[in-house]
């Protein structure tokens, strides 16, 4: 199960080569893995589109905790998106 799901509204499709996605908890960083990569925090999975090298308007993207526990229980995350280096989204969420 995933800890949450975002879809891409609008804009220009984002390379995953450019792309980072963070979750900040009590304000320590933790960088998400992208599509088909291991090792991280967290990781993200695409759902949709037709070009898996992207991140496309429409597209749904499940971030998921691998392990490093963010939230036993309730908790309050940042969640910022970056694109080429610059924040492309950043927002608060409440999690349980």
């Amino acid at each position: 199960m995933g800890l949450m799901t975002l879809t891409f509204g609008n804009g220009e499709n984002m390379n995953w080569a450019l792309v980072q996605v963070e979750i900040i908890k009590d304000g320590v960083p933790m960088t998400c893995g992208n599509p088909d990569m291991e090792g991280y925090y967290c990781s993200t999975s695409q759902h949709g589109g037709l070009d898996d090298t992207s991140w496309e308007k429409g597209e749904t993207l499940v971030i998921t905790d691998t392990g490093a526990n963010l939230c036993d229980s309730e908790c309050e995350v940042t969640i910022r998106i970056k694109h080429d280096g610059n924040i492309a989204m950043s927002d608060t969420l409440y999690l349980s």
